[in-house]
C-alpha cells in the first residue's frame, strides 16, 4: 500500500512539473474527423486500464478532457522513436472525406512539417499541417479548430483557398509558415515563435534518441570492420588458392616427366 501511494505521488508530481497529463508522455486527440473526441486509450481507460498502481487511470479520467485521446507512449514505426508530439492535418476540398479531411494523432517530432523538432504549422495550397507539444491535447487548440473549419465544403471557394482569410487569423504563439507559390502577402511577419520544445520533460525520448544514434554510429564502424575482415579473408583465400594451384600444377608436371621416363626405359628394353 505504501509503495502504491509513493508511485501515485511521483506520477502526480511528474504531471504537475511537466504539464503533461501522463508524466513524460503527451496526450493527443486522435480521430479522423473534425470533432476529434472519441478515441479512448485502452491502456488508460476503464476496465482495460493497466496503470492502476501508478495512478495513470485516475489522471486520464481528469477534466477537462476526461477519458479522451491517445497517450503518446508508443514508438513511431518509421523512426523507432517514442512519439513526442501531436499532429493536426486538414485538407481543403469541395467534398468531405471522413477518413482524410481531418486528422488528429500522436506524432514523431522528427517528422514535423516545419522540420525536425520544429513546432508550428505549414499552410500549403491543398492543406494545413501542424505539430505541437506545449500541452496535452494541443492538436485541439483554438487556432487549429479555426484551420479545421476550412476543411468544410462551405469554406472552400476553390483552388487555391482563401489564403488572405487564413493569413488574417490570430496565430497567437504559434509559428505559421505559408508555403504557397506566388503568395507572399502573409510572409513571416505574422509568424510568432511557438512555445519551446519541452526536451527536459521528455527524458525517455531523449535517452531513446541518443542511444539509437549511438547504435547507428557504432553500426557504421562495425560495418567497416566487417567489410575489412571480409577483404582480408578473401585475399587470404585467394593466396591459398594460388598456392594450391601451383602445387597441383607442379605435381602434374612431375607426374608427366615420370611417365615419359618410364616410357623411354620401356622402349630401351625392347
Amino acid at each position: 500500500m505504501k509503495m502504491q501511494s509513493v508511485s501515485l505521488l511521483s506520477f502526480a508530481l511528474l504531471s504537475l512539473v511537466s504539464s503533461y497529463k501522463m508524466g513524460d508522455y503527451i496526450t493527443c486527440w486522435e480521430q479522423n474527423m473534425q470533432d476529434p473526441q472519441g478515441f479512448k486509450d485502452p491502456e488508460y481507460y476503464g476496465d482495460t486500464c493497466i496503470h492502476q498502481e501508478d495512478g495513470g487511470c485516475d489522471l486520464y479520467a481528469q477534466e477537462p478532457n476526461a477519458n479522451n485521446g491517445d497517450v503518446c507512449d508508443h514508438t513511431d514505426p518509421k523512426t523507432g522513436y517514442i512519439r513526442n508530439s501531436c499532429y493536426f492535418n486538414v485538407i481543403f476540398g469541395p467534398v468531405v472525406n471522413v477518413e482524410k479531411t481531418w486528422s488528429y494523432k500522436c506524432w514523431d517530432g522528427s517528422q514535423c512539417p516545419l522540420g525536425d523538432e520544429v513546432m508550428g504549422c505549414k499552410v500549403q495550397r491543398k492543406r494545413v499541417t501542424c505539430c505541437c507539444n506545449h500541452d496535452d491535447y494541443c492538436n485541439g487548440d483554438d487556432l487549429l479548430a479555426k484551420f479545421a473549419e476550412y476543411g468544410l465544403p462551405a469554406n472552400y471557394p476553390g483552388d487555391p483557398p482563401d489564403l488572405d482569410a487564413l493569413c488574417n487569423l490570430d496565430f497567437g504563439d504559434w509559428t505559421v509558415v505559408f508555403d504557397v507559390e506566388g503568395y507572399e502577402h502573409c510572409g513571416s511577419s505574422q509568424s510568432v515563435p511557438a512555445k519551446e520544445v519541452h526536451s527536459d520533460f521528455l527524458p525517455q525520448w531523449n535517452d531513446v534518441k541518443t542511444s539509437s544514434e549511438t547504435v547507428t554510429s557504432g553500426a557504421s564502424v562495425a560495418d567497416i570492420l566487417l567489410i575489412f575482415t571480409y577483404f582480408v579473408l578473401g585475399a587470404l583465400c585467394l593466396a591459398i588458392g594460388v598456392c594450391i594451384g601451383m602445387k597441383w600444377k607442379e605435381t602434374l608436371v612431375l607426374q608427366h616427366v615420370a611417365v615419359e621416363k618410364m616410357q623411354q626405359m620401356e622402349s630401351m628394353d625392347i
